[in-house]
């Protein structure tokens, strides 16, 4: 999908205004990566940023005093995003086999550093619970709304900034799914509810496979009236990638600049 010789963050930021770091939550980012985030993005385009699993699955969320010297360590390495007005918020993801346990979730909140937002994605379904709420609200993290196997797709608001996660569905590679027409269309009015009572809502397609994620989020921009011309010609050629009717040869790569016609 993208130009070798151009950089994939300028080709994505010139169709979308937002993205998850997904890397961070395997390793911790390099300063210099960072800092080129800043560098080769529009002024308006923001990142959201996962929490690296070491403090969620690893050490589940239970920190001591080296582990929060660490975790103050990773989180300041997004400061360069943050002081630009570029991190939206930080996503911490909970492994499926943690169960819901009140006291510490608190505890890990209120040792965050506050100077960034938060969004707690569960991923098991003792969570769902109205002390979650509780604690999310008093802290002010946002509750990850999502479509996915493990969990219901009810929508809480806990925080100003509303953030959905479409991860796909069947029981197995949930994130090789095409979401349908009809499937997305269910999702407007609970869109908008989350709209109507934050200040901020994301929307991140997680069903990466094939290039189905930018396809189903131009979709729903269209569904939204958030589209433009640009978004038309993206998602055209996008679906003609996918379906297998594009004009390309067998030996013309599909990049980003093609979809878009630039």
């Amino acid at each position: 999908m993208y130009d070798p010789d151009k950089s994939m963050l300028q080709q994505y930021s010139s169709i979308f205004d937002t993205v998850e770091i997904d890397s961070s939550f395997y390793a911790f980012p390099e300063k210099g990566s960072i800092l080129g985030m800043t560098r080769y993005t529009p002024r308006s385009f923001v990142f959201s940023a996962k929490m690296n699993k070491k403090f969620t699955h690893d050490l589940r969320l239970k920190l001591n005093e080296s582990a929060q010297t660490e975790l103050d360590s990773f989180c300041e390495l997004f400061d360069p995003l943050l002081y630009q007005d570029k991190l939206a918020c930080m996503l911490v993801q909970l492994p499926p086999s943690l169960k819901r346990d009140d006291d510490l979730l608190e505890d890990f909140l209120a040792a965050l550093p506050r100077r960034i937002k938060y969004v707690v994605e569960f991923r098991h379904p003792s969570w769902l619970e109205s002390n979650t709420w509780t604690t999310l609200c008093k802290y002010q993290a946002a509750y990850c709304i999502v479509d996915e196997p493990l969990l219901p797709p009810e929508i809480h608001v806990t925080s100003e900034i509303g953030y959905i996660r479409w991860h796909g569905r069947g029981q197995r590679l949930w994130y090789d799914y095409r979401y349908t027409g009809d499937q997305l269309t269910d999702w407007l009015p609970k869109i908008e509810e989350v709209r109507a009572n934050t200040k901020q809502t994301f929307g991140v397609f997680n069903n990466h496979f094939r290039g189905y994620a930018p396809e189903n989020c131009i979709q729903v921009m269209k569904m939204l009236g958030l589209a433009n011309e640009k978004h038309e010609t993206a998602l055209k050629r996008i679906e003609d990638h996918i379906e297998g009717t594009g004009t390309q040869t067998n030996n013309e790569e599909m990049t980003l600049d093609r979809f878009t016609g630039t």
